[in-house]
């Protein structure tokens, strides 16, 4: 942002108003051509407009080719100043003449509104961010919400589609996915929590013979496992021995041992509750609450998911039974709080021979001023029902 602001601008503007966009060199330009006023690659991705920062200079070569574009009917967009000299002092009279030939067959310069591109409503209407790429058969969607917010409906799509699937990035599920016409838009159906995201692939022109994906809905009912937790260290540095019996779930470094403000490790959190009945049909989500900084999960003896960001939640209905159900949870910390007790007492920690840790102005970092960041499982962990939800 600060050394390329004129440049961060333009993408970031870009990214605000909806579209997606890939970046390109002098050189890639040059393999690019039009067709029906689309920009081709030799690759075969095409593109709706071509976006140049505001630049002060520019090859004549470069300027030469987006004259090209622009004569076969590509979108050009200036979103700034025209380039106003070239680069280097050769012939210099002489490419300047060039220059102003060449920027006088520019057509004027466009904006995003008449770009041929539609904003995608996953940014402009629902606040998330995605990449969009094609692939032979259609395009590959990443969705991912970043905010606060909760997307669980019909969300349209900017490609025509008459089949999808869905692929959980997270635990490599996948699934064929809802979707239906509405107007002139193809519509998918989409659940996505705060922090989650979803690889959604389109096909253009044939159904995909995958299982249906499953959507869930929380169904109002489960309970908070609240109480008989028990916490061990696995591993730590410095050695943390012994059993806590844990009163409430919070950080670690809160517990009365001055060592858990300093160290970095993994902590084994162990409780069990029971279920009375384990309804068909239904499945159960586990929900870790704050986690510092990454969890493995465990039921009844089973691995069921490293869950290393938010929601920090997975199923765990084919790992519950009825009666008595046992849970462990692994978490480990940041080395932060270990690092800054390393500067507090003089340890040479720093491995770098060349350059070490430095600050935005180039100063030597230190550490040691850094408070205790939380640690280990700090919940609330609850244990929720859902159900099968019914496409509208």
């Amino acid at each position: 942002r600060e050394k390329l602001p004129d440049f961060y601008a333009t993408v970031s503007d870009i990214k605000q108003k909806g579209y997606d966009a890939d970046y390109i060199s002098d050189r890639y330009l040059q393999t690019a051509a039009t067709e029906h006023g689309m920009i081709q690659t030799p690759g075969g991705t095409e593109y709706k407009a071509l976006i140049i920062p505001s630049v002060k200079r520019m090859p004549l070569q470069t300027l030469e080719k987006i004259v090209a574009l622009a004569k076969g009917g590509a979108k050009i967009i200036f979103t700034g100043q025209y380039p106003s000299d070239v680069p280097g002092f050769s012939r210099l009279a002489e490419r300047r003449d060039s220059l102003a030939n060449l920027l006088a067959q520019l057509p004027e310069a466009n904006n995003f509104d008449n770009c041929r591109a539609e904003p995608e409503p996953f940014k402009t209407r629902f606040g998330g961010e995605y990449i969009r790429r094609t692939h032979r058969e259609g395009y590959h969607y990443f969705f991912t919400m970043l905010q606060n917010k909760e997307v669980n409906g019909w969300m349209p799509l900017t490609v025509k589609a008459v089949s999808a699937m869905l692929f959980d990035p997270m635990t490599g599920k996948s699934g064929k996915a809802h979707i239906r016409e509405a107007g002139n838009q193809t519509e998918i159906y989409l659940q996505l929590k705060p922090g989650e995201s979803m690889i959604v692939k389109t096909f253009s022109r044939k159904q995909t013979d995958a299982p249906e994906w499953v959507y869930y809905k929380e169904s109002g009912k489960g309970f908070a496992l609240t109480d008989h937790w028990q916490m061990n260290f696995i591993e730590s540095d410095p050695a943390i021995k012994g059993d806590f019996s844990l009163p409430a779930l919070g950080s670690w470094t809160d517990l009365p041992d001055d060592s858990l403000a300093v160290n970095k490790g993994t902590a084994r959190y162990r409780t069990s509750f029971l279920l009375a009945e384990k309804k068909k049909g239904s499945e159960y989500r586990l929900c870790l609450g704050d986690v510092r900084e990454s969890a493995r999960v465990y039921v009844n003896g089973e691995r069921v998911a490293t869950l290393f960001s938010v929601p920090f939640h997975t199923n765990i209905g084919a790992y519950l039974k009825e009666g008595e159900n046992h849970i462990e949870i692994e978490v480990t910390n940041l080395p932060a709080n270990r690092i800054a007790d390393y500067d507090r007492r003089g340890v040479r920690w720093r491995k770098f021979h060349d350059i070490n840790f430095v600050n935005i102005a180039y100063d030597d970092t230190r550490f040691d001023t850094w408070a205790p960041l939380p640690s280990g499982l700090l919940g609330p962990v609850t244990v929720k029902e859902l159900v099968i939800n019914p496409i509208p």
